[in-house]
């Protein structure tokens, strides 16, 4: 695993994602999409609020909002975004509860 902070990428950001419709073409076009976005290292469809959930990775607050201009914001039909940005990490882990 590469330490965010020794690449620059010290923050996290969440982003839940409305489209303007749940087609399958729509929903599909967005995947797409989102796959070519380096930025975006996590995302899920969700069941519930918003239709998509993203995690990004960025270097800062000012990288954010250029992301978001000029790439999150260039993928169609995305209605409505809004962004979480969390205050400390508390727990970040890659282990699976096996026992």
């Amino acid at each position: 695993l590469v330490d965010p902070a020794k690449v620059n990428l010290r923050l996290t950001v969440f982003a839940r994602i409305w489209l303007k419709s749940q087609d399958p073409q729509t929903v599909n076009q967005f995947v797409e999409s989102i796959r070519e976005v380096p930025e975006v290292v996590e995302c899920h469809l969700m069941a519930g609020d918003c239709d998509f959930f993203l995690r990004i990775v960025v270097a800062d607050l000012d990288a954010y909002r250029q992301f978001q201009i000029h790439r999150l914001n260039k993928i169609p039909n995305i209605q409505s975004i809004k962004t979480e940005i969390p205050l400390q990490n508390i727990k970040q882990t890659t282990e699976l509860p096996i026992w």
